[in-house]
């Protein structure tokens, strides 16, 4: 009747936006969080470049001729050897400080303040690198060497809330996850743009471009990080410490009970882990030592330089697109080794060619092709994660991968270090680290077929069933003993 009151209507899906997900508010925030991030990652690379100038200039190589190579060191080493050595040190302090990130993230509540502070401490790093228009590229160094330390920290925070986002809808999660990715990705292009732009435009020379990024980076991520967070809700920690354990100690005890756990039940995770322990640095250290290639070996300038690695980040959108139709035409894996062994046929290409810088317009080909070389690799991995993992133990296995992608990021610097210490040329060191990419083509045999792929998942997720029915029982009869004894 006129009287009675009338059902509300609620909102379907469709009814919003793309970056409305679905009503969220901890997605909508953690969207920015993902914007808020590519700046700050993306500013080392301009600030690479000052670095590598100013550690020449301290070496008393800063009048030498485009063809001559300075033979003189800086704190033992070359000065072109100084970002790339850094960046594998800081990866090697980063991998064993990050199960201890993973256990603050289970053990303690704090998980929004957590994720506060680590962005502020990112914002300050990143305020610090700013001093490089002083001429101070040791402060600089020692500020880079410091953030994947607190980044490891602040994205293990923001992958925590994964989880808590839907309900138990694993379809829902990956749409948001594609479209955080995929906003952190326009991000990245837009910054280089305008730091590109801003760079041609006023003539910078590599301190003015350096200390424009990280200026241009503190601007735009402070307020977006500064919003995520503090509109972020709390959440409750997942499980206990450990009584008398360390957060560091009990993070590595759980990396090992889990990964003994995969290695005894779920064979084809286990690979998928080792092959990604090796194809994901591969891809990664192309953008890590790429300021390094294109200045030393090729004598870009700064504006060249930022140009090249907008070319990587651009051209990583149609090598997803190709992965997608790979992924759908083929499959997932077989997108995975393609691209892995495209890889390598890349670095190949640069030995063969880019020998000198007279091969400008290959160097920027170069560019491109593993621009989709990453693009296509990153995108096939992620997908093919989901696949092998149960909903249920989603968010505990992601830790596991998350640490397996970054274990062995310090191994390709280190292997381009010591080949350019030892005089070899820099297009042959990218060879040698791209073979990290043939040993993941070759290691992503041991996964297996679909088919047993899809055995071995099933078998995996019921003796988790079993398991979890064996210690409902068991805390049954813990407390019927208790009702009786009282």
């Amino acid at each position: 009747g006129e009287g009675e009151a009338q059902p509300q209507s609620i909102p379907e899906s469709n009814s919003y936006k793309w970056y409305q997900f679905d009503g969220s508010k901890n997605a909508q925030n953690l969207f920015l969080d993902s914007l808020a991030q590519a700046p700050i990652v993306m500013s080392f690379l301009a600030l690479s470049i000052a670095i590598l100038d100013l550690a020449e200039e301290a070496a008393g190589c800063e009048d030498l001729k485009d063809d001559e190579d300075c033979e003189e060191t800086v704190y033992g080493v070359k000065p072109s050897s100084v970002v790339t050595l850094s960046n594998g040190v800081m990866s090697i302090l980063a991998a064993l400080f990050m199960p201890a990130c993973g256990a603050i993230c289970d053990y303690t509540p704090y998980r929004r303040q957590v994720g506060y502070w680590s962005a502020m401490f990112l914002i300050a790093l990143n305020a610090i690198q700013i001093s490089i228009v002083a001429g101070q590229w040791e402060i600089s160094v020692l500020a880079a060497m410091a953030s994947p330390w607190i980044f490891s920290l602040h994205q293990l925070v923001h992958y925590a809330y994964y989880p808590s986002l839907t309900d138990s809808d694993h379809n829902q999660l990956v749409s948001y996850v594609a479209r955080f990715d995929a906003g952190k990705y326009l991000t990245n292009v837009l910054f280089l743009v305008i730091v590109f732009g801003v760079s041609a435009g006023f003539d910078m020379d590599a301190i003015g471009v350096a200390t424009f990024g990280q200026v241009l980076s503190v601007i735009l991520a402070t307020p977006l990080f500064h919003y995520a967070w503090t509109n972020l809700t709390n959440v409750p920690n997942v499980a206990e410490k450990p009584a008398g354990e360390w957060y560091i100690t009990a993070g590595f005890k759980k990396l090992r009970q889990s990964s003994k756990e995969i290695s005894a039940r779920n064979p084809p995770l286990k690979w998928f882990y080792i092959t990604t322990m090796f194809g994901n640095p591969s891809m990664s250290s192309v953008i890590l030592v790429g300021p390094t290639f294109y200045r030393e070996h090729l004598d870009f300038t700064p504006t060249q330089n930022i140009l090249a690695t907008t070319l990587v980040t651009l051209f990583a959108f149609p090598g997803a697109l190709l992965a997608k139709f790979l992924c759908q035409k083929k499959s997932i894996l077989w997108s995975m080794r393609f691209f892995l062994l495209f890889a390598f046929a890349t670095a190949c290409f640069c030995a063969a060619v880019i020998d000198g810088p007279d091969k400008e317009a290959a160097a920027y080909l170069y560019s491109c092709i593993v621009g989709m070389s990453i693009g296509g690799y990153l995108t096939s991995e992620t997908a093919f994660f989901p696949t092998l993992v149960p909903p249920d133990q989603e968010a505990e296995l992601s830790g596991v991968y998350f640490f397996m992608i970054r274990a062995f990021l310090w191994v390709p610097p280190l292997i381009f270090t010591a080949a350019n210490e030892r005089s070899v040329t820099m297009n042959r060191a990218m060879v040698l680290i791209q073979t990290l990419s043939l040993i993941s083509f070759l290691i992503s045999f041991k996964i297996g077929s679909a088919q047993y792929i899809q055995e071995k998942g099933n078998e995996y997720k019921t003796s988790r069933q079993t398991l979890a029915a064996k210690s409902s029982i068991s805390t049954e009869q813990q407390f019927s003993n208790l009702e009786i004894d009282s």
